[in-house]
């Protein structure tokens, strides 16, 4: 059609919007591109997000791409990723966010298998700090899984947790209910999500809590909860069709309680709000014996790691703030950067390669 722009395909080199230079892609999913950028008037390096060529014309893809934007700049928590900056080049969307420097979860665990207790602990807490912000704003995330959840490398502390990839986030109103609704199929990662999630239920912070159970099991275990098991079993578990106790040292110690009660397949029976939970696991964590982390996993966490395509392993500088195990520490939100010369806002999820979305007829 006359006056249309004409389709642009970006690569390494390329600037966009006149202003950000692509110097590398450190990240690639099913809908779109993570690049590493720098900032032609300031030199600031930044993570870009775009959408692929071909979802571009997506009316569903630009949407989920434009409410992925809107609900991180409300977000104000040091533990969720801060974005600086949307537009359009052409008719190709972006935004900019801070460059992470660290590892995702999922990598920690590969490395290393089960972490020592206090750190998962340090870990968890972190996140709920930044569900406790967004759950307040009526956003959940939908998506919490180990390629999700970041260990920033930092100066004066262990590591930094930030949440990344809004994409699949939706909105909840204050009786707990999703105010989107789906078009037949549920979206997310199958052994993370919850049961309300396969059942086209009411979704709400209990939603995300149900994942952060399984995270901090997994963390203490060094392997998923329904390792062995196909998706089928997986469904029949989370529909209560297939009864799978949950057992392991984990469940042995201070840790266990927290965990179970985080799992449970009604909602009702699971803890209420991100604070509830916080609070309960930083009680049960002053039963853990002080054990000190290992170097080893010390220096997993603090990488000098160059990202590989593909691999969204850099992305921006933590604040300093220390975490902590005391349920008063301050969590009150940071705030972030404005974002400068801000145009339209488009938004979707980018996912990593080897952990794909599950798309299940309902």
């Amino acid at each position: 059609m006359k006056g249309t722009p004409a389709l642009r395909h970006l690569k390494v080199g390329d600037v966009v919007a006149g202003r950000y230079r692509l110097l590398q892609e450190i990240g690639r999913g099913g809908m779109g591109l993570v690049y590493k950028a720098r900032q032609l008037d300031n030199g600031r390096e930044v993570a870009l997000k775009t959408l692929h060529m071909h979802l571009v014309d997506d009316d569903e893809a630009r949407q989920r791409f434009e409410r992925e934007i809107s609900m991180i700049q409300r977000l104000q928590s040091p533990h969720t990723v801060a974005i600086f900056d949307a537009g359009i080049d052409g008719t190709v969307p972006y935004f900019t966010m801070e460059l992470l420097d660290g590892l995702p979860l999922q990598r920690v665990l590969g490395g290393s298998g089960a972490l020592p207790a206090r750190m998962a602990v340090q870990i968890t807490l972190q996140l709920l700090q930044s569900l406790d912000e967004a759950h307040t704003l009526g956003i959940m995330h939908r998506d919490l899984t180990p390629p999700n959840v970041f260990l920033c490398r930092h100066s004066t502390q262990i590591f930094h947790v930030k949440v990344l990839d809004f994409g699949l986030a939706k909105h909840f109103n204050q009786k707990g209910r999703s105010r989107l609704t789906g078009g037949g199929v549920a979206l997310g990662t199958l052994p993370y999500m919850a049961p309300e999630q396969l059942k086209r239920g009411t979704l709400g912070p209990t939603t995300d809590l149900y994942m952060v159970g399984h995270l901090l099991f997994e963390m203490l275990a060094g392997h998923n909860l329904y390792r062995g098991m196909d998706n089928a079993q997986i469904v029949h578990h989370k529909l209560g069709k297939l009864r799978v106790p949950i057992h392991g040292e984990p469940m042995q110690g201070p840790l266990g309680s927290v965990i179970h009660k985080a799992l449970q397949i009604e909602q009702e029976h699971r803890y209420h709000n991100a604070a509830q939970m916080r609070q309960h696991l930083a009680v049960q964590a002053r039963l853990l014996p002080e054990t000190p982390i290992p170097p080893s996993l010390l220096e997993q966490a603090r990488p000098q790691h160059t990202a590989a395509p593909g691999e969204p392993t850099r992305a921006f500088a933590p604040p300093t703030r220390q975490p902590s195990l005391e349920v008063d520490a301050d969590t009150r939100p940071h705030p972030k950067p404005p974002v400068t010369e801000r145009r339209r806002n488009l938004g979707q999820s980018t996912r990593p390669p080897w952990e794909p979305p599950i798309t299940m007829e309902q």
